[in-house]
């Protein structure tokens, strides 16, 4: 879901309507990324904001309060001494690409008057911001791109600014339509799937559009061909057009393609943001988009203008970028911390495996011992019976020609106690090891069910806690690990509540310190604990006032434990329950780590419908 070219030049637009002559009052740098350039224009204040972060790039009006850090990066200098107090003359797009250009009228270093352009490239991981001079010469970039990174296309101080290469694609407004369509039958043609079914023709011809609009004006050209009928005297030709279908199919599009794009020429966009039921993003344009209108789970949101739309769907997803930034870089370092504990669990039970032969080793150094006299000096092995076997079969035995016979039997003794002292320092460490691994698949369990930036910020907390990640806030001697202060560790947000359907409270901990917290301190002893069993996730409290609980509450509570864990995808989830004072925490052990007895099992299979029942708005 990115900004296309056909929802910009409706963007741009706007923005020549509201902001063309207006002042440049002041330019902020938010972050590596963004820019915010306050404008008073039409007798008001306008916040611009432009991007060029890969997953929100984007040129609108905002309305946001926005807070720029203390220092200005040298990039935000630059602007601000160059752009500041000058005028926004136009603002325009080359073509139908992802390209806008921001002219303003300013004064150079010796106060006389030229012009400058910020050139918005918004194309996601190709995004960026660049001031260039008034013969489109590359005064400097927010990215700078060097030609041992694109040879094609420096991004450099004083290099001529190229324009991103041309796509050799159609307008639709500067085309007749029987082109268009003659370009979009050889199109269809040459994919080798149905064209009823295949949209990416439509997006390699058609100029301005992304793959979701390509596949809006298939689903419009397939409604208008249903939709026309076949008249007395357009028997021969409806006969025709059917017999190709590719031809039939790209005239319907070129018309639609057509109508689109000159609704949006002439202000007459309809911008529209379509969401899931619990109010995720699902798409957005600057059109209504039939294929999602006939969806009826995702609800439809009107905007006034492509602008206000624009800056409240980036904002969405910014803060959910932010969050999901969050827990990608906390997953990336709780799976290394896996992968760390899982390499030295191998190694320990490695050790172990090496171990069982000690008993080998001993018996052989007795044999030798038994067999003396039989053994040569300098011999490099020896046959002896083996007293140790009913039988009593005779064995050969390796010997190390360099020692004597009693040597080698002390050599194998000495392997012998070795192992022997493997074994117990082996089995003093897998409980630790096998612990440690429990506890982080409990916090990557945590971090793929976290729903807000709040839970994933608990979770950061709890790992700087522990000792796996730093805090730049918190000082460090040498390689000592230093945990919180005892005030912070002890903040903590609200657990997630529910209420099944008779009417219990469940309460479903969102990461192990909640889980602690739950299990140890708001739970009273006769009230239900649930735990999904033999995978990693959430503690679940099902409050019974002392009551028995209906069966009802306890599988809706069991569900409750198996969507938030790990096993939440799976069918038939078994789910451990027990009273609270059959819970206990062990001494030392690690947040959200329990043992527990007498308890029973349910096998429930979580689903997102009743999931959101549950939910106590």
């Amino acid at each position: 879901m990115a900004l296309d070219g056909l929802t910009l030049r409706g963007l741009i637009t706007e923005l020549n309507q509201v902001l063309a002559g207006g002042r440049l009052e002041k330019v902020y740098q938010l972050d590596e990324g963004d820019l915010l350039l306050n404008l008073y224009a039409g007798g008001q204040q306008r916040q611009l904001y432009l991007s060029c972060h890969p997953a929100r790039a984007r040129v609108c009006l905002t309305t946001e309060k926005w807070t720029a850090p203390d220092t200005p990066p040298a990039f935000c200098m630059l602007l601000r001494k160059r752009l500041q107090g000058g005028r926004l003359e136009e603002v325009t797009q080359e073509g139908f690409d992802r390209v806008a250009r921001l002219r303003f009228s300013a004064r150079d270093e010796m106060g006389h008057p030229t012009e400058y352009t910020l050139v918005a490239e918004v194309m996601g991981r190709h995004s960026n911001l660049i001031l260039l001079d008034a013969g489109d010469e590359i005064v400097d970039a927010i990215k700078r791109i060097p030609a041992s990174i694109n040879r094609h296309r420096e991004i450099l101080p004083r290099r001529p600014y190229k324009l991103p290469p041309p796509q050799e694609k159609l307008d639709p407004l500067a085309v007749a339509s029987k082109q268009l369509a003659s370009a979009l039958a050889d199109a269809f043609e040459q994919g080798a799937a149905d064209p009823a079914r295949n949209w990416r023709p439509i997006l390699e011809t058609i100029d301005g559009i992304g793959p979701g609009l390509a596949r809006e004006l298939l689903n419009r050209a397939l409604i208008r061909l249903e939709r026309e009928p076949a008249g007395p005297a357009d028997e021969r030709q409806t006969a025709d057009r059917d017999a190709n279908t590719h031809q039939a199919l790209a005239e319907a599009t070129a018309r639609e393609a057509q109508a689109a794009f000159r609704a949006v020429a002439e202000g007459q966009s309809k911008p529209v943001s379509y969401h899931s039921p619990d109010g995720a993003l699902e798409d957005f344009s600057c059109l209504v988009l039939s294929l999602r209108e006939e969806d009826p789970h995702l609800k439809r949101r009107d905007y006034n203008t492509i602008n206000e739309m624009i800056d409240s769907v980036f904002l969405g997803k910014q803060v959910g970028t932010g969050r999901e930034d969050l827990r990608n870089n906390l997953r990336r370092a709780v799976v290394g911390e896996i992968k760390k504990a899982g390499q030295r669990l191998t190694g320990l039970e490695r050790r172990l495996k090496e171990a069982e032969q000690a008993e080998e080793l001993r018996r052989k150094g007795e044999l030798i011992k038994t067999n003396l006299f039989r053994i040569e000096e300098g011999a490099a092995k020896a046959e002896v019976i083996d007293y140790y076997h009913p039988e009593q079969p005779a064995v050969e035995i390796e010997l190390d020609p360099t020692k004597t016979p009693i040597e080698n039997a002390q050599r194998l003794f000495k392997r012998y106690e070795k192992l022997k002292r493997t074994v117990k320092a082996v089995h003093r460490l897998l409980p630790g090891i096998e612990q440690e691994l429990e506890y982080l698949r409990s916090v990557e369990a945590a971090l793929d069910g976290a729903e807000t930036t709040a839970e994933v910020e608990e979770i950061r907390q709890e790992l700087v806690q522990e000792g796996y990640i730093k805090d730049k806030k918190q000082r460090r001697r040498g390689k000592d690990r230093q945990k919180l202060p005892s005030r912070q560790r002890q903040a903590q947000g609200k657990p997630r509540r529910f209420v099944t359907s008779d009417g219990l409270t469940v309460f479903v901990g969102s990461n192990n310190r909640q889980n602690d917290y739950l299990t140890t301190k708001q739970a009273g002893p006769d009230d239900l604990w649930l735990h999904v069993k033999d995978f990693p996730g959430s503690h679940a409290i099902l409050e019974t006032a002392g009551q028995q609980p209906p069966e009802t509450s306890i599988i809706e509570a069991a569900m409750l434990a198996a969507y938030y864990s790990k096993a939440r995808n799976s069918a038939n989830v078994p789910v451990d329950y027990t009273l609270i004072r059959h819970v206990r925490k062990p001494k030392g052990a690690k947040p959200g780590m329990v043992i527990y007895d007498h308890h029973s099992t349910v096998f429930v299979t979580p689903e997102d419908e009743t999931i959101g029942e549950l939910r106590d708005q």
